[in-house]
């Protein structure tokens, strides 16, 4: 369940070049996340935190996948595409 949440609040921010080296502040599904946006080594990196919670994660994106670590756990899983095509129209 925290992965399936998590997958919907991270893809605000998965394949969005336009916002490397930000920080972004959103809510979803009434969480607020805050988090750091970078590049590196030819990948995103995103990493923040769940504001309420204090829940860390990071994550690395790289050709339509997501890898890293969310609150201790491990997660992998392929980048929404609808998300992709959102973020990448806006």
């Amino acid at each position: 369940m925290t992965k399936h949440v998590f997958v919907l609040a991270a893809a605000a921010l998965v394949a969005a070049p336009a916002l490397a080296g930000t920080t972004v502040d959103f809510v979803r599904d009434g969480v607020r996340y805050v988090a750091d946006v970078s590049q590196q080594n030819g990948e995103q990196l995103i990493q923040g935190r769940e504001v309420q919670s204090g829940r860390t994660f990071s994550l690395h994106v790289r050709n339509g996948f997501v890898s890293g670590n969310y609150d201790g756990e491990n997660v992998a899983y392929r980048a929404p595409k609808s998300a992709l095509v959102r973020t990448a129209s806006n």
